[in-house]
């Protein structure tokens, strides 16, 4: 959290420099040109920062038990097992890139005030974004850490909790939007056209907004479980099974607007979230724990003696603050 805060204020200072011209008298910066250098070096930066401060500083590896690199761990099993994960993850992203592109396209070929409007308001989606990214992220964090420790009533409750939290937040957000279409509009511009074009398709917006960053959140629980094959097979389906030819088909036979546009893009959307609720509400809890056992290399013998020091700890202090009362 430290590093994040740390690189969002380093982009936002050098980008006011280098891009804007500010604070600097008589010069207007670079424009968005330099934006991509901006973004490289506050990624950079934020890497050196991370390792100088908890790398070499703090020397945070060694309380994570951490040893440091050696050639030997690096074994054909655990780079395999690595791939496993990480290909099919890797993959679904990618897919989710690749279909976004050809709604574009399909948005393109409404007319360029349509365009405006669908690359303005995708922006308002993406806002919404980093909200329910963040809560994803901690209970993603969370969840992985609770099935680590084999602990299943927690990670249940993490999964209930953090759905319950992201949910609620997702009907605060996109009441705000549906009420206050235009007021958000005029973030990008005072067109009255393009205002009016935002309003009118407010609707299918906001049910695209709720169920895109509902998905986002739905797809974080099995990806912590390590079902990052399932998720890829999840937004394969709903992707070019049903986002895409959803979208095509209500521009093309019945609202050529981003009324349709949106209309299918929710559509495909609230099929993603559909299939994700059906993957999580089927998981076999125990057999996750045990996969991630597996996966980590830890023996039934050490989980259990952990979640006993645990459980004696607790008893321990328990027993420590009855004595102090």
């Amino acid at each position: 959290a430290h590093i994040s805060i740390f690189a969002a204020l380093f982009n936002l200072c050098v980008g006011l420099v280098f891009v804007l011209g500010w604070p600097i008298k008589d010069w207007s910066g670079f424009g968005f040109l330099a934006c991509p250098w901006v973004t490289v070096s506050t990624e950079v930066i934020q890497l050196v920062v991370f390792w100088l401060i908890y790398g070499l500083g703090y020397r945070l590896y060694l309380e994570l038990g951490w040893a440091g690199w050696a050639w030997h761990r690096v074994t054909r099993q655990r780079v395999l097992e690595y791939l496993r994960l990480f290909v099919p993850a890797a993959m679904s992203s990618a897919s989710d890139f690749w279909r976004m592109a050809v709604v574009g396209v399909f948005a393109a070929q409404l007319g360029s005030l349509d365009v405006a409007v669908f690359n303005a308001s995708y922006r308002i989606l993406w806002i919404t974004f980093t909200v329910v990214g963040s809560l994803a992220f901690s209970t993603r964090i969370r969840l992985a850490t609770q099935i680590g420790a084999g602990q299943v009533k927690a990670a249940r409750r993490t999964v209930i909790v953090g759905t319950t939290i992201t949910s609620l937040c997702l009907v605060v957000v996109a009441t705000l939007t549906l009420v206050f279409t235009r007021e958000f509009a005029q973030i990008f511009s005072n067109d009255p056209e393009v205002l009016d074009l935002f309003e009118h398709s407010r609707v299918p917006l906001v049910l695209t907004l709720f169920f895109m960053n509902l998905a986002v959140f739905l797809e974080q629980i099995p990806v912590a479980l390590g079902l990052t094959r399932t998720v890829f097979y999840v937004g394969v389906v709903g992707s070019w099974l049903g986002q895409v030819p959803f979208s095509y088909l209500a521009i093309r036979y019945w609202r050529r607007s981003l009324v349709g546009l949106y209309t299918g893009v929710a559509l495909g959307y609230a099929l993603v979230s559909a299939l994700l609720i059906f993957v999580i509400w089927r998981i076999d809890w125990d057999e996750v724990v045990e996969d991630a056992r597996q996966r980590s290399e830890v023996s039934r013998e050490r989980t259990g003696s952990t979640r006993s020091h645990r459980r004696s700890r607790g008893a321990s202090q328990y027993s420590d603050h009855v004595s102090l009362e």
